[in-house]
């Protein structure tokens, strides 16, 4: 398993540019992860919907849907907390969505049980 391999779809994350160090200021990104990439010919990596970028500590404009590359792993100067989780996805609230979609309920609890029984019928 690569050294940050295992973060889920829906995990908003920071993410390193470079490891930090005294006397320079940070370079980073802040995002929720929407794809994950995994094969042969590229890096194992996770496709990350951005918020912020920030490059020598200060904030840069993101183009609205801007998503960008983090790999699970680097070959060359890799650190601990390169990436960090900022927030655990909310399984209800994807289920919510899910149901929502593809099971046009009205109310809450019967879209989320509808897409929870549907997923474990998957599963």
């Amino acid at each position: 398993m690569l050294k940050f391999e295992g973060i889920k779809i829906g995990t908003k994350i920071k993410a390193f540019h470079f490891q930090p160090m005294e006397g320079r200021p940070d370079s980073y990104i802040t995002g929720t992860i929407i794809g994950i990439r995994k094969n042969d010919t590229e890096a194992h990596s996770y496709e990350v919907k951005v918020d912020t970028d920030v490059i020598g500590g200060k904030s840069v404009p993101v183009a609205d849907g801007k998503t960008m590359w983090v790999p699970f792993e680097v070959a060359f100067m890799e650190f601990d907390n390169r990436i960090t989780v900022l927030v655990q996805p909310n399984v209800r609230s994807e289920f919510l969505d899910w149901s929502r979609e593809f099971g046009g309920y009205g109310n809450e609890e019967d879209a989320f049980t509808a897409g929870w029984n549907a997923a474990m019928r998957k599963a």
